[in-house]
């Protein structure tokens, strides 16, 4: 190792002000107690062309993955950066589900925590139109991202949900509100002057190294989860997914002197 180097990993979706705004929200207690969130990350539609394009895509010797390690790593950070480690992921990846693939392409996980909280997380590039958006419940109400939008909806209890349903006879009053998102829109610019930075020893990392593990760990034990057919704890070793992904990738139509369509969709067994 060198401690002397300067290492992070390029997760530019942290500096976006509506991120940063809801980790704040959490932060601050204003959605009371979070009990669910519900994730969809299914605006990544994808052609065959697309996947035609190179033979190292798609491909368990060229990606290693799919939707999960090329079009969601941002995704999987922000859920990671919002709400911590899982204590469990249970998870249903299909494999060329809507192409002539051999990674995933589609996936259903849930993920539960330590603290009673419990999230959903949809992935695929096949949906279309798809869509990206976050919505979090708390005792206090409901909070809704959509993607692209320039302001946060905030449903919000009278009285909070954990208290209702003991002394009232139906569902609370709500409040309707929008919250307005400022600032600099962020982004790869903003990354690279805070790694600057970091670099002259005038700032912490936005995202450093390790915290590349987070998002990494979420991908690896949805795939783990699916292929062993059971609920998985996600600090799994790296030995044992790679008893997985290994054989994969030996039997993966990856060729890096031509461009192979012909793609294989066995599952592997441990070694």
């Amino acid at each position: 190792m060198h401690p002397e180097l300067t290492v992070g990993v390029m997760f530019q979706q942290r500096t976006r002000p509506v991120i940063q705004k809801i980790r704040s929200l959490l932060a601050d207690g204003v959605l009371g107690d979070i009990q669910r969130y519900v994730c969809h990350a299914t605006s990544w539609f994808r052609t065959d062309q697309y996947y035609q394009s190179g033979g190292w895509r798609a491909s368990w010797g060229g990606e290693g993955g799919g939707v999960l390690i090329n079009q969601c790593p941002h995704a999987l950070d922000m859920l990671w950066w919002l709400f911590g480690d899982p204590s469990s992921i249970w998870a249903d990846c299909q494999f060329g589900k809507w192409h002539d693939i051999e990674v995933e392409d589609d996936v259903t996980a849930r993920l539960a925590y330590a603290n009673g909280l419990s999230g959903v997380f949809l992935a695929s590039t096949g949906e279309v139109p798809g869509r990206n958006r976050l919505e979090i419940s708390g005792t206090q109400g409901l909070l809704k991202m959509e993607e692209g939008a320039d302001h946060l909806r905030f449903i919000r209890n009278e009285i909070a949900g954990d208290q209702a349903l003991r002394t009232l006879k139906g569902k609370p009053e709500t409040w309707d509100i929008t919250i307005p998102i400022k600032g600099k829109p962020g982004g790869h610019p903003e990354m690279m002057t805070n790694f600057g930075a970091g670099i002259r020893g005038e700032a912490s990392l936005i995202a450093p190294l390790s915290d590349g593990l987070g998002s990494l760990q979420l991908a690896n034990g949805m795939l783990l989860s699916t292929w062993k057919k059971t609920e998985i704890e996600p600090s799994v070793s790296a030995q044992e997914y790679a008893d997985f992904l290994f054989p994969l990738r030996a039997k993966s139509s990856f060729d890096p002197l031509a461009n192979q369509t012909q793609r294989t969709y066995d599952l592997p067994t441990p070694a």
